[in-house]
């Protein structure tokens, strides 16, 4: 049953009170299925100890966790710690990563290569729900990404050696 919910919620057939955990927009399938192909597409290009990192604040984050095949740095809410690993220094590297999502100023966008250093970053995965989607001169539309659709943009971040580790699938 709660594989149908989403679909119920996209044909506006059920309460959104009841699914609050769910993308309120009716186009949850579509946005699923495009996250879910830009993973399996890095899933075959990635080395299996690469980083994808989401928006740690993304509200659907369970689709994230169940496509990825790959570590996040940080997500979820409290950092998953309920799982294991400490909040604080989650919460330290998420006041660094999550502006990147929502509005970031022109310094945190050049950052964004020391950032993924930093935090062994190989992906940047944003969404079309992220605010930062929205901001057509921000980073997401003026850096290349290496995978796009309609929902998603995928960006390749960090040091050379993480580029060429990449592109060569290794």
């Amino acid at each position: 049953m709660l594989r149908a919910y989403p679909i119920l919620q996209d044909e506006g057939r059920i309460d959104p009170e009841m699914t609050p955990w769910l993308d309120q927009d009716h186009q949850l399938g579509q946005r699923t299925y495009a996250l879910r192909s830009v993973y399996d597409s890095l899933q075959t290009a990635l080395p299996p100890d690469a980083v994808v990192q989401y928006n740690p604040h993304a509200s659907s984050f369970v689709p994230h966790q169940l496509y990825s095949g790959h570590n996040a740095a940080m997500g979820m809410p409290f950092c998953g710690a309920v799982f294991g690993g400490y909040v604080s220094e989650c919460l330290g590297r998420i006041r660094r990563v999550a502006p990147m999502f929502v509005r970031p100023s022109q310094a945190q966008s050049a950052n964004l290569d020391k950032t993924c250093n930093d935090f062994g970053i190989s992906v940047m995965l944003v969404d079309d729900l992220d605010t930062v989607w929205g901001e057509r001169d921000g980073w997401v539309w003026t850096r290349k990404p290496i995978l796009a659709n309609d929902y998603v943009r995928a960006f390749a971040c960090g040091d050379s050696s993480q580029l060429a580790r990449f592109a060569s699938g290794r």
